[in-house]
């Protein structure tokens, strides 16, 4: 299994703007810190809000 972390739109699409393979990534490209991805994430889930970053679980056959 693999994770794909992404920087998504707030509507009800959630399309992917920016895409990475790790929350390291994703923040530099963001320029800021994974803490500030992983904090925003538990935040969003525990107020029940749509979250601007999602972490995504794929199979590695998937990737190939």
């Amino acid at each position: 299994m693999a994770n794909i972390w992404m920087l998504v739109t707030l509507d009800e699409y959630e399309l992917p703007l920016v895409v990475a393979d790790s929350a390291g990534d994703l923040a530099r490209i963001l320029g800021t810190v994974p803490d500030n991805i992983y904090s925003n994430i538990h935040h969003c889930r525990a107020a029940g809000y749509r979250c601007k970053y999602v972490k995504v679980e794929v199979d590695d056959e998937e990737l190939s």
